[in-house]
């Protein structure tokens, strides 16, 4: 009986432990001049779900990854980190109002800079390596949103099966 409270407690406390919900904007990129014409290059910003400017400095931009021509960069290659890149949620949840990342030297030494909003004319990409041959594009799809789910859900659904199995059980003890 005591070990059913306990495992019904542990579960509970899981299941209330707060969670972030997190969205992914996911993109995609073209080169349209330069070595990597006709190349193209995809990436991601996950952010905390909700209205606002989503920086790492304020704990709403919770990862960003890129690969170009072979180089991944992430937030930590950025030459503001951690005050950028930022995604600022204008619209409503589930909209990017704008994205930004300019690094000062990824991994292999090649800089990027990302400017992505949904205004003419700021909408660019322009990868320099470490050779300079730079290449310039276009996002050729602005951020697209794909939900995340909730931990906070995962813990609830684990606390009410193991509240099952433990009713279940001791019902059968009873019989």
């Amino acid at each position: 009986m005591n070990r059913t409270l306990c495992i019904l407690l542990a579960s509970a406390a899981v299941a209330l432990t707060p969670s972030v919900h997190a969205i992914q904007f996911q993109f995609t990129f073209d080169f349209t001049s330069g070595p990597l014409t006709g190349q193209s290059s995809t990436g991601l910003f996950e952010t905390t779900a909700g209205f606002g400017t989503k920086s790492a400095s304020n704990g709403g931009l919770l990862g960003f990854t890129t690969t170009v021509a072979g180089e991944t960069f992430d937030a930590n290659d950025d030459a503001s980190y951690p005050d950028f890149p930022v995604v600022v949620v204008e619209l409503n949840e589930t909209s990017v109002g704008f994205i930004d990342f300019i690094s000062s030297s990824g991994p292999l030494g090649g800089g990027l800079t990302l400017s992505w909003a949904p205004i003419a004319g700021v909408n660019a990409v322009i990868y320099l390596p470490a050779n300079g041959t730079v290449s310039m594009g276009m996002f050729r799809s602005g951020p697209e949103v794909v939900n995340l789910p909730d931990s906070g859900t995962t813990g609830l659904l684990l606390a009410a099966a193991t509240a099952g199995v433990a009713m279940a059980r001791r019902r059968a003890i009873r019989r």
